[in-house]
């Protein structure tokens, strides 16, 4: 089955930090952010969801802009730099707003066996790095035009722009192993679903093409990735796939 453990997406984020004058109140209860520095924490940006193609080359957009809501610890963890400045950026907890980006990457990624050991490989493409520097650049502005008086951005090196005249700052990024943290809560495809046999691993009915009694129900099944959370269309993937086996189950009585 050539497209098996091909078509992978990592689903990645890109997230800043901005240093804004008010203490950012927040509701616990739920979670929606009442400083209009960070926005309803609810709530995202569509404008920017379906990547824009002019003459046939990436323009921008691909990706779900919303609000940030890193806890304390997670946050501290992820906020690059060390030592002095880490802890000046922490000290002012109550003054940080951020933003983060989900993007439709490209499904570039790929699972290899190594003997008995797995190896997940994910090569950021051109057009994924093109769609993190116009995510960056647009969550950029908008922390300035929310109040922010400097931002981070969330490459190792803790890259810092105190106005939005530095946005050339972000073509200087560097999207290389080990110099960018990303999250990626949702990775999919290995399984992507389709019609033709060369590039998909599983038919509308979840049916793996060529068996009989074999489904896959998972994210694996996804043909692209999604920036938005899956976790309802992956219990449809499952609703579907428990009926095309209940249906087989009923003929063979």
């Amino acid at each position: 089955m050539p497209s098996m453990q091909k078509y992978l997406g990592d689903y990645a984020k890109g997230w800043i930090e901005g240093d804004v004058d008010k203490i950012l109140a927040a509701c616990a209860e739920d979670y929606e952010f009442v400083d209009a520095a960070i926005g309803p924490g609810r709530f995202g940006v569509d404008e920017f969801r379906l990547a824009k193609y002019r003459n046939g080359k990436y323009a921008e957009g691909g990706y779900l802009l919303m609000p940030n809501q890193l806890q304390p610890g997670t946050l501290a963890a992820m906020l690059p730099g060390y030592g002095r400045e880490h802890f000046e950026w922490m000290e002012k907890l109550p003054y940080l707003g951020g933003t983060i980006g989900w993007i439709d990457d490209v499904p570039a990624g790929r699972i290899e066996m190594d003997g008995e050991r797995r190896k997940l490989i994910y090569p950021l493409v051109p057009e994924n790095k093109a769609m993190l520097r116009d995510l960056l650049n647009k969550q950029v502005i908008a922390n300035f035009a929310a109040g922010a008086t400097k931002v981070m951005i969330s490459d190792l090196r803790g890259t810092r722009i105190d106005s939005p005249n530095e946005l050339s700052l972000i073509d200087k990024l560097e999207f290389e192993p080990g110099s960018f943290a990303m999250a990626s809560p949702h990775p999919a495809g290995g399984c992507r679903m389709g019609s033709d046999t060369k590039t998909s691993v599983v038919d509308s009915d979840h049916r793996v093409h060529g068996m009989e009694n074999l489904f896959v129900s998972d994210p694996s099944v996804f043909p692209t990735p999604v920036s938005v959370d899956p976790s309802y269309t992956i219990m449809a993937f499952s609703y579907i796939a428990a009926q095309a086996i209940g249906d087989k189950l009923r003929k063979a009585r």
